[in-house]
């Protein structure tokens, strides 16, 4: 089968998808009968599934229920149509050459939750793992796992402890990567936005792939995949400095300032405009625990230099 772009899916799914879109969907469809046949599983299983959709707001949780045929907004159509994808993922995943299962999975839904900039939480799983979901990211997984395989999917930066299930692989998608563990508790970070996307393992054991590359991380040790040069890196971490930003600790270690004004308007849901650019050697190492965002600029403009101005949610760096 040729590579079937699941972005477009979606949109052709939920009738989001542009002329253009459609023809190159047709353009793929046509190409095979094994693709016809895939389009048609998807296609299915989206007019008989039921979606859940949680959406993490700050004073509340707000719950969707999105049924066939009932008339929604046009975004929560293309939720429940990346739904279906993730879903059908892990049925098409499980009936691949390898895996044996009698029958597909009997899943009938899946709940996505998500968090906007400045917001963290933790969620409960089915299986009695817990994850803790850090600002601008969301997590999607099944209503109940199947008996063979347990299968989430991340956006963003999140914290799992999984529980131990020796006889049932948690799997944990988060873009490019793929982490399969049996029970143990390890960050993921994985923002679109970000140059660097890095695993790191507290307790336990895992294994992290990514594009035909693996590595077996023990208790310490953080992999480091950059987006831009496919480079890996593996190294050593302190154990206690494994995810400090589920305790309201905000840690940067020699970042650019890209880095740092993205991690503080997903931490602070500001938007930050740097004038004057900074040099090429820019580099911020800071802690800080529970501060205000005004702390935050406060020291940073102190080492580095700077001068700021906040009006509302719009802030503002401007170099001496």
């Amino acid at each position: 089968m040729d590579d079937l772009n699941y972005g477009l899916l979606g949109k052709i799914l939920s009738g989001e998808a542009k002329e253009e879109e459609k023809a190159q969907f047709n353009e793929w469809l046509n190409q095979s009968q094994e693709n016809q046949e895939v389009y048609r599983l998807y296609q299915d299983f989206y007019c008989n599934t039921v979606v859940v959709e949680e959406s993490q707001t700050e004073n509340r949780s707000r719950h969707v229920y999105l049924v066939q045929k009932q008339k929604r907004t046009r975004r929560l159509y293309w939720a429940a149509a990346a739904s279906v994808i993730f879903i059908m993922g892990v049925v098409l995943m499980l009936l691949a050459p390898g895996s044996q299962p009698d029958m597909p999975p009997q899943v009938s839904s899946v709940i996505l939750k998500s968090n906007p900039n400045g917001q963290k939480s933790r969620i409960s799983l089915p299986d009695g793992s817990t994850v803790w979901l850090n600002a601008h990211s969301s997590i999607e997984y099944p209503e109940t796992f199947d008996d063979s395989v347990r299968f989430v999917r991340i956006s963003g930066e999140a914290y799992f402890d999984v529980a131990s299930d020796a006889n049932k692989p948690f799997i944990v998608n988060a873009g490019n990567l793929k982490i399969t563990v049996l029970g143990t508790s390890f960050n993921i970070s994985n923002y679109d936005e970000d140059q660097i996307s890095s695993v790191t393992l507290a307790t336990g054991k895992i294994k992290v792939e990514r594009e035909g590359r693996s590595e077996i991380l023990q208790p310490g040790s953080q992999v480091r995949f950059n987006k831009i040069d496919n480079s890996l890196e593996k190294r050593e971490i302190d154990i206690e400095k494994i995810a400090p930003w589920k305790n309201g600790i905000l840690v940067f270690e020699q970042e650019d300032f890209q880095s740092v004004a993205r991690r503080l308007e997903r931490w602070y849901d500001v938007k930050i405009a740097l004038i004057g650019d900074p040099s090429p050697d820019w580099r911020f190492t800071g802690y800080f625990d529970n501060e205000s965002l005004k702390n935050v600029l406060e020291v940073l403009s102190f080492g580095k230099k700077l001068n700021y101005k906040i009006e509302g949610k719009n802030v503002e760096l401007i170099r001496q």
